[in-house]
C-alpha cells in the first residue's frame, strides 16, 4: 500500500459510548437454593421481578435524610441472578447507586432473600441491554473477591468522597461503614432494620437459621453467622434509638 493510498482510507469511528461511570454489581446469594424453591412456590419470581423494577423507577430528587439523588433512573440490567446499576460518575452518581443498590437488597432481604455486591468507578458501556467495560469487572472483582459476606463492598475513593459530599457518613443516601476488614460496606441491616416491620423482620432471621442448617461447609456457616450477628445488632441499635 502506497502512502497516498494510506492516507484515502476512511476513518474509522467508534459508535459505542464508553464513559466513566459509578456501577454497582449485585449478587443474590444462595440464587440456586432460591430458584430451587420458586419450583413450589412461584411468589419467588414476583418477589424478584418487583425488587428490580422497584430500582428502575424515578425516585424523589432528595432521599429522606437529605441527600441530593436526582430524579431521572438510573441504568439497571439484570441477568439471572446478578443486577448491575450504573450512573455518570458526576456529583449525584455515587449517592445515587448506592441508594439504589441499598434499595434493592433492602426489598429482597424483608423477603428473606440476602445479596452481595461490589460498588466501583471505571469506564463502561450501558444500554439497549448492553453492558461491559473496566468499570463492571472492577465492581465484580469487589463482589466475589472481597464482600464475602452479604453486604456490598465499595471502593475507598467512593465512599471518602460521599462522606465529604454529605458532611459525614451519617448523612450518606445508604448507612455506609468501615468493616473490621479494613472495607468500605454499605450496611443493608442497618437500612432494614429502620424501614422493615416485625414481620418482615422475623422473616430475615428465619431465613438466616434456614440457610445455617443447611450450610455443612465450615465457609458457609461463617457467612451466615456473620449475617445472624448484623441483623441482630442491627435490631438492637434500631430499638435503641
Amino acid at each position: 500500500m502506497t502512502a497516498s493510498e494510506a492516507q484515502e482510507e476512511p476513518e474509522i469511528r467508534s459508535t459505542v459510548t464508553v464513559e466513566e461511570c459509578i456501577v454497582a454489581f449485585v449478587d443474590i446469594v444462595a440464587f440456586r437454593r432460591l430458584i430451587r424453591k420458586a419450583q413450589c412456590d412461584t411468589s419467588v419470581y414476583e418477589l424478584v421481578h418487583r425488587a428490580l423494577s422497584d430500582v428502575m423507577q424515578v425516585d424523589p430528587k432528595v432521599s429522606r435524610i437529605g441527600s441530593v439523588i436526582g430524579s431521572d433512573p438510573s441504568t439497571v440490567t439484570a441477568f439471572s441472578d446478578c443486577t448491575v446499576i450504573s450512573r455518570p460518575a458526576d456529583y449525584i452518581g455515587p449517592m445515587r447507586v448506592m441508594f439504589d443498590a441499598c434499595r434493592l437488597a433492602t426489598r429482597l432481604l424483608k423477603n428473606g432473600v440476602f445479596c452481595r455486591g461490589g460498588i466501583a468507578k471505571g469506564p463502561l458501556h450501558h444500554g439497549e441491554g448492553v453492558v461491559f467495560g473496566w468499570g463492571m469487572i472492577k465492581a465484580y472483582e469487589l463482589e466475589s473477591k472481597c464482600a464475602i459476606y452479604p453486604r456490598i463492598v465499595i471502593e475507598d475513593e467512593i465512599a471518602e468522597d460521599v462522606a465529604k459530599q454529605c458532611g459525614g457518613v451519617e448523612y450518606a443516601p445508604a448507612p455506609i461503614e468501615r468493616g473490621e476488614d479494613g472495607l468500605w460496606h454499605i450496611n443493608v441491616f442497618r437500612r432494614f432494620a429502620e424501614d422493615a416491620t416485625e414481620k418482615e423482620h422475623r422473616v430475615a432471621a428465619a431465613a438466616i437459621d434456614d440457610h445455617l442448617t443447611d450450610s455443612e461447609q465450615y465457609d458457609h456457616r461463617a457467612k451466615w453467622q456473620w449475617a445472624g450477628i448484623q441483623l441482630d445488632k442491627a435490631l438492637e441499635e434500631s430499638r435503641n434509638t
